[in-house]
């Protein structure tokens, strides 16, 4: 038994937890088992992704399958971390269109968690960037869902905490970029409204961000 919690250490739940590293090692732990949930890298805030009877851990599934350089799609295991992402395609010219407040969240969990980054306002959630999800469902099958095939639960997992089935592989989409480097302004506030004023002035912006300091 394990200790586990998330981001914020609390709670902390004892539970049995593996951590296949292979397709076929998941899938013979899956079918064994009645009571479970997928956890990525631990990151989210609560207890959502620890089972007091069986947490898989999906961390070690961690390889990209294919690569795109012409269009930019990347398939990947649903272990794979936002940051290897970045350190691999980057020097390519190519970065995830969603990148949430750390980058240290594998994919799946990601997904499941539909996260969204500083350019919400323009690009909306990752969701809008998955092309397709191979799921491992209730009925101990693997299933491909996309826009348009099993579009039903392909919506239900984008945000599903999870709860649809464990995520083994997806498809994305990255976007091109000449750098890594970004412009940057700063603007100075006095006040909650002219905050928000600066947000909406400010709205063409890729990304936007605000620290409100209220010493």
């Amino acid at each position: 038994m394990n200790e586990l919690s998330g981001w914020g250490r609390f709670p902390k739940i004892k539970t049995k937890e593996l951590i296949p590293q292979l397709e076929s090692e998941l899938l013979e732990i899956l079918r064994h088992s009645e009571s479970y949930i997928p956890r990525g890298n631990g990151t989210s805030y609560g207890d959502s992704a620890i089972n007091k009877n069986l947490t898989v851990t999906m961390t070690r599934m961690n390889r990209f399958l294919q690569w795109n350089q012409e269009s930019g799609e990347l398939v990947a295991e649903s272990g794979v971390l936002i940051a290897d992402i970045i350190d691999t395609f980057l020097p390519r010219g190519w970065f995830p269109y969603v990148t949430p407040g750390t980058k240290f969240v594998t994919l799946g969990g990601a997904i499941a968690c539909d996260v969204h980054g500083k350019n919400h306002h323009k690009d909306g959630s990752l969701g809008n960037f998955v092309n397709w999800i191979e799921i491992f469902n209730n009925k101990n099958e693997v299933v491909r869902c996309s826009p348009d095939e099993n579009s039903e639960l392909y919506d239900w997992t984008i945000g599903g905490m999870g709860l649809t089935g464990v995520i083994i592989r997806c498809s994305i989409q990255l976007k091109k970029v000449e750098s890594g480097w970004i412009k940057q302004q700063t603007v100075v506030n006095n006040n909650l409204n002219e905050t928000l004023q600066s947000f909406y002035e400010h709205k063409e912006s890729t990304y936007s961000v605000a620290w409100i300091d209220c010493l």
